[in-house]
């Protein structure tokens, strides 16, 4: 009997990993598809400047929101089709500097009193309602955007077609200690990621920051989703549904941000990062009630931290398999193959991240595949979480302010 069980137990155990070996194998010739398109850019000609309508949630972010105004303010666009919405539910000197900064620029600032404060979402739709631009633009309050960045997004939505454009984020702080260096390689892989995958036409996520939609088709959509803990993947996932339209991916458009610089802000940040995504990927399982190669896979990329859960699982039941052979099945050859997949997507990505290619960066493959681990633990945490209805609340991230570039 127990001769029996461990058989299917290790049957099922090779399923598994067979199943996210192929997953791993999809993720890598995705990513060499970005890195194969990586940085090469259209030079487009502007002949149209729509305007910007740039909306900043902002909540006890006094260390951050003056350089962010400055950034702002010295863009490299028409300032007469430019305005900066600034929704404040903040406590601290925030407000204070705010209205510094509003008092010079009176008919280019506005400041809307947030006093529910109940997250980001809802901070955004509070907002959408005094929005006279054509295209909404979303920065978080420590956002430093490169100068150009509203030209090369104009240039996108010169073409009618283009509903909405995420844009690249940058860590600001990259270099302040080996978490926000990780971080930041971690954001340059899924930057090479969401390039493959807009070459490959396949669904290109909001990432919550540096992210701009036209006015009209955001009131279509009902704007945000007030109790999503992932309102920006909500709602490219909803633009996907209800219009059958992608978001485009504009890798010239720069955006610098912090990333957490202590594991306790990483982890919080992670945790309702991955709890939002698998939350959406459960309400969106209705794209495959419209069979579709695009929404089956659409569907995979938001159960992608569910398919990481999964793996991590994998990996314990292949080290339990060596520690104590079960049958004689090939889990320990697909467990072997699931490593060196993954330490070959590490060291692409840690290979092209520059231009020209940095070997030099090789040297933190071992603390990525740690990394790995930890985000796998994290979004365990946040499936055991929904699983028993823990209650949910929309925590932001503290900004410190750093630049280490």
């Amino acid at each position: 009997m127990l001769s029996t069980f461990n058989q299917i137990l290790a049957s099922s155990s090779s399923i598994i990993l067979g199943l996210i070996l192929i997953w791993i194998v999809y993720q890598l010739v995705i990513l060499l598809v970005g890195v194969r398109f990586h940085n090469m850019r259209s030079g487009q000609e502007i002949v149209y400047y729509p305007k910007f309508s740039i909306i900043i949630p902002v909540k006890n972010e006094e260390k951050v929101i003056g350089r962010t105004l400055k950034s702002i303010l010295n863009l490299n666009y028409p300032r007469n089709r430019l305005e900066i919405l600034i929704v404040d539910g903040s406590t601290d000197s925030t407000s204070k500097i705010c209205e510094e900064f509003k008092k010079v620029y009176p008919d280019l600032i506005k400041i809307i009193k947030d006093d529910v404060s109940k997250g980001k979402p809802t901070a955004l739709n509070i907002s959408l309602k005094q929005v006279n631009g054509e295209i909404v633009a979303v920065f978080d309050a420590d956002s430093l955007p490169e100068k150009n960045i509203l030209l090369n997004v104009a240039a996108h939505f010169q073409d009618p077609n283009t509903l909405a454009v995420q844009g690249r984020t940058l860590c600001i702080n990259k270099n302040y200690n080996l978490l926000t260096k990780l971080q930041a390689v971690h954001e340059d892989f899924f930057h090479l990621l969401i390039k493959g995958r807009e070459v490959l036409n396949l669904f290109v996520p909001f990432t919550g920051n540096c992210l701009f939609i036209r006015k009209d088709v955001l009131e279509e959509l009902g704007g945000w989703k007030n109790d999503s803990l992932a309102e920006d993947v909500e709602l490219s996932a909803r633009l996907l549904l209800n219009r059958a339209a992608r978001v485009k991916y504009a890798e010239n458009a720069i955006l610098w941000q912090e990333a957490p610089s202590r594991l306790q802000a990483l982890i919080r940040q992670k945790g309702r990062w991955y709890k939002g995504y698998i939350e959406t990927a459960i309400e969106y399982a209705k794209l495959l009630k419209k069979p579709s190669l695009k929404n089956l896979e659409t569907e995979i990329f938001l159960a992608a931290p569910l398919l990481t859960a999964l793996s991590f699982i994998g990996y314990i039941t292949w080290i339990i398999n060596l520690t104590y052979p079960t049958a004689d099945f090939p889990l320990p050859l697909i467990g072997y193959l699931m490593i060196v997949m993954t330490f070959l997507t590490i060291i692409l990505t840690l290979i092209y991240i520059d231009r020209p290619p940095n070997f030099r960066n090789l040297s933190l493959a071992p603390f990525l595949y740690v990394y790995w681990i930890l985000q796998s633990i994290i979004i365990l945490k946040s499936l055991f979480e929904i699983i028993l209805r823990r209650p949910r609340k929309w925590l932001k991230t503290e900004k410190e302010g750093l630049i280490a570039r």
